[in-house]
């Protein structure tokens, strides 16, 4: 999967150890629609939670 899979996303996020769970807010100046979304949330609450 590359680039032209997240043009159409709906949510997007990046995860490391050094960012976290980091929200993709564009991608090529495109908004993405949601940001963050509900599945980004749940995700940095469960970073939270294991790593806090």
């Amino acid at each position: 999967m590359g680039i032209d899979a997240l043009r159409g996303a709906t949510e997007a996020f990046l995860v490391s150890t050094g960012r976290e769970v980091q929200p993709i807010a564009t991608v090529d100046s495109v908004p993405v629609r949601a940001a963050p979304g509900p599945l980004t949330i749940a995700a940095m609450r469960a970073w939270d939670a294991a790593f806090a």
